[in-house]
């Protein structure tokens, strides 16, 4: 039945959003880069890779004062090198089959 503004009560006749797996998440499969963390050693290299990624992003005063705060190790804040570069999206492509 419709209410007076002409839309379905209760949702009837809607379809419903379907869930999307994490897999099919870009972000998702970039946080996870070398496989779903198992250990503290997992966590420890997804977290550098992605840390690395936006380091690029940083102005050298923020990288600094982030290494300076001990808030992040001066070896998460480096970027990659452009050929460091070729590795991380050979495994992101990888991932993303």
């Amino acid at each position: 039945m419709m209410a007076d503004s002409g839309k379905r009560e209760n949702g009837a006749g809607e379809e419903k959003a379907q869930k999307k797996k994490a897999e099919d998440n870009l972000w998702y499969l970039l946080a996870t880069l070398y496989d779903v963390p198992r250990n503290p050693s997992d966590k420890r290299k997804n977290r550098v890779a992605w840390n690395r990624y936006y380091a690029k992003e940083l102005d050298d005063e923020t990288r600094a004062r982030l290494i300076l705060e001990k808030r992040h190790s001066a070896e998460e804040l480096t970027p990659f090198a452009p050929g460091e570069l070729i590795d991380i999206e050979t495994a992101f492509a990888a991932a993303n089959i």
